[in-house]
């Protein structure tokens, strides 16, 4: 589940703002003390901060933002008004559909997280702001993964689907180049948690934007 954090005294407002981020499965921490510095270090944790202003002094605010300079943590800044309140979620509502909730009719981009997105358009995995190509073999290899998910596809119904009736390549080829979509998708290649594996199984997409939308419409 993705986290945003929330810096206000106002439990009335920590409240609204939950509810209205439930509904979008991301979870709200809050913490009512100024402690913005450990939070802005740990910019892969939230997708945004949320602060009240009420509570802060325009230098403290001038403060935060010359911090972020270093760590680029998205910052929300929120009056203290429950219209404000809302009205801010409310667009941040619209812009996450629109970038999370990608068109039925037309899926051109998948978020496999909330920093990794697979671009099917262009062929590339568009990670951190970083755009690494993919490989026909390893397009392939994704797409259908994705197409699938949350089921298990087995190394063989991956050959047959990805290579076709190619007798050059086996198993040891799936293996291959499913290492090397780890390397460009995973924080850690070593311990996946994205393109993961079942001993006996397959392989699979396990994310949250994948399976929550059908995916079997991708040609």
């Amino acid at each position: 589940m993705s986290h945003m954090i929330l810096i206000t005294h106002k439990l009335k407002m920590v409240k609204l703002i939950r509810r209205y981020l439930s509904t979008n499965k991301i979870k709200l921490d809050w913490i009512s003390s100024y402690d913005i510095g450990k939070v802005l270090q740990q910019p892969d944790r939230y997708l945004a901060v949320l602060i009240d202003t009420s509570g802060f002094t325009s230098g403290s605010l001038n403060a935060v933002m010359t911090a972020n300079q270093k760590h680029s943590v998205p910052i929300i800044l929120l009056n203290g008004s429950q219209d404000n309140v809302k009205q801010t979620l409310s667009m941040f509502h619209d812009l996450y559909s629109f970038y999370w909730k990608v068109p039925k009719q037309e899926n051109t981009k998948i978020w496999l997280n909330p920093y990794v997105v697979f671009d099917l358009n262009e062929h590339l995995i568009i990670n951190r702001n970083q755009l690494i190509p993919l490989p026909c073999i390893e397009y392939k290899l994704l797409k259908a993964l994705c197409k699938k998910s949350p089921n298990y596809l087995s190394t063989r119904q991956l050959l047959d689907i990805v290579w076709g009736e190619n007798k050059f390549v086996n198993v040891d080829t799936v293996y291959v180049h499913i290492r090397r979509l780890r390397q460009k998708i995973e924080t850690n290649p070593d311990q996946p948690i994205v393109l993961i594996n079942r001993k006996g199984v397959g392989y699979r997409v396990k994310s949250d934007c994948v399976e929550s939308h059908q995916m079997q419409h991708l040609v």
